[in-house]
């Protein structure tokens, strides 16, 4: 049986650019707009969010005008960012090799300054995606979330592992607003399989 999950990646975020994990800004009210156009026409059985607010505010609004239910899920949350949380991203790179782009170059070789191992941050994110699926078979689901967790979904569809990735992060730009469509179909053995769906 198919389940149908979209990952919509929240709207332009108030503030300054710069890199956001846990950081907890808000949308701004072009955001929103951007986000409803993503999901114009589209329909649902369910909506599920980061608790994030730059995502849950516009799950909640969606979710109670659709009269859909919603689960707040804080496991696809942004990866946490540690050190570099709220830095601009002239002060992360302002200099060749530095830690940061040692990180982008290969986030399973090297880490975060107090921050959440890449490998970590996969595996809860699949898992919460399982769960969902596994709770929700056969329906369609909108999931409110970020950049960083449709990345990891589309590396795992792409076929790459979870640890020790012979392969710097995955090139795909992702758009505010964006909305991804995956097809999972999970099998006797409880194993979930993603198709991306373009």
């Amino acid at each position: 049986m198919n389940t149908f999950v979209y990952l919509l990646r929240h709207g332009q975020v108030s503030g300054e650019p710069c890199l956001r994990g846990v950081t907890d800004d808000p949308v701004t009210e072009h955001g929103l707009m951007q986000m409803q156009q993503a999901v114009c026409n589209k329909e649902f059985d369910v909506v599920i969010t980061s608790s994030l607010v730059r995502c849950s505010q516009f799950a909640t609004e969606y979710a109670a005008t659709h009269n859909l239910p919603l689960i707040v899920e804080p496991a696809l949350e942004e990866i946490n960012f540690g050190d570099w949380e709220g830095l601009p991203y002239s002060s992360l790179f302002n200099q060749k090799n530095s830690p940061a782009e040692q990180y982008f170059a290969n986030p399973y070789l090297h880490s975060i300054p107090n921050g959440e191992l890449t490998r970590d941050f996969d595996h809860r994110v699949y898992s919460a995606i399982h769960t969902h699926v596994q709770q929700h078979l056969g329906q369609r689901m909108l999931i409110v979330t970020h950049a960083g967790v449709i990345r990891s979904l589309l590396a795992q569809c792409l076929g790459f592992g979870f640890v020790d990735k012979n392969t710097g992060y995955l090139p795909v730009k992702i758009e505010h607003a964006a909305l991804i469509l995956f097809e999972c179909f999970s099998n006797s053995e409880n194993q979930l399989t993603l198709t991306l769906s373009l």
